[in-house]
């Protein structure tokens, strides 16, 4: 019998390598950003808290271990791209789950 090594990889953490990451805030539909991005780095090198950096292929990719999102939107006004949506307040495309209070929101 002969074992396929390759499915294995869920234990030993080679499927984290296939993910294209989390892309930055606004960013809208992936195909559509991934095509279009040049990889200039203008939105990592906006980025007011230093937690976009190069993922994947060169694309920027959101790395949370070390900051936080405040959704302060500079990363999309300096793409020349337009890659973003054109307003902070539009859908971003994803939930955010948090269990128990988010510092700076308010719930009404």
């Amino acid at each position: 019998m002969k074992i396929d090594a390759s499915r294995r990889g869920i234990l030993t953490g080679r499927w984290r390598k296939a993910s294209n990451g989390i892309r930055p805030p606004w960013s809208g539909d992936e195909s559509h950003f991934l095509t279009h991005c040049t990889r200039c780095d203008a939105c990592i090198n906006a980025c007011e808290n230093n937690i976009l950096q190069r993922g994947a292929g060169g694309y920027p990719s959101v790395n949370f271990k070390n900051n936080e999102c405040s959704f302060c939107y500079a990363c999309a006004q300096a793409c020349p791209e337009s890659l973003f949506f054109s307003a902070p307040h539009q859908s971003l495309g994803f939930a955010v789950h948090h269990w128990g209070r988010v510092p700076g929101v308010s719930v009404s």
